[in-house]
């Protein structure tokens, strides 16, 4: 419990553990996040509540929207030896686990739970570095979401676009930054939208918000 696990998948041995402390003290929404990409093992979680409560100053809380969001980290293993490569501050999305998107070979997560305050997903970093190597503007700069918060889905990636969902559907270009909203088609809870074959597709949604 509490770790990181590899497992031989002809066998079933273990490989490499690593130490993961998980907060039992959550939303059912809330679940680490893991994600695979070329030899690099991400793992995306909440702060604990003892880490939570040791840099209380720094955590933001949303009692306007009922529930808090705390910021957590994200880690990068090697996929064999289980090393850590490094490590960087993230975010769990509005009733969603943590975003990790990969697009144009750069690792894309983000804060943007709220319409005025969070500047979205602003950094590209190097998978096996976590150096970041591209930038772009808060959300702000490009449009006013219109809605209290992000809607209960993640957000989505494909290679040349991040998808978010702060209150349609945004299209981010990963090349210059720019944001296009579309404010009038939105996911269905949890599961959100999937981009494939060219296209947005876009499920029938109970969104009373």
């Amino acid at each position: 419990p509490e770790a990181v696990v590899c497992l031989d998948a002809v066998s079933g041995n273990m490989i490499w553990k690593a130490a993961r402390p998980l907060d039992y003290n959550r939303w059912g929404w809330s679940t680490p996040t893991l994600v695979y990409y070329q030899g690099i093992l991400f793992s995306a979680d909440r702060d604990t509540l003892a880490e939570r409560e040791e840099k209380i100053k720094e955590v933001r809380w949303t009692p306007s929207v009922g529930a808090d969001f705390p910021f957590g980290k994200l880690i990068a293993y090697s996929a064999d030896r289980g090393e850590v490569l490094w490590e960087s501050t993230c975010r769990d999305g509005y009733h969603s686990p943590v975003d990790v998107l990969m697009a144009g070979d750069l690792l894309w997560t983000g804060n943007l739970i709220s319409r005025k305050r969070d500047p979205g997903i602003t950094e590209g970093r190097d998978p096996r570095s976590g150096e970041v190597i591209r930038t772009r503007p808060p959300d702000q700069e490009f449009y006013d979401p219109g809605m209290a918060h992000h809607r209960c889905y993640r957000n989505k990636a494909t290679s040349k676009y991040i998808l978010t969902g702060r209150a349609g559907i945004e299209f981010i270009d990963i090349s210059t930054g720019e944001a296009i909203p579309h404010h009038w088609v939105r996911g269905t809870c949890q599961y959100g939208i999937m981009p494939c074959n060219g296209l947005v597709y876009a499920p029938p949604h109970s969104c009373a918000c």
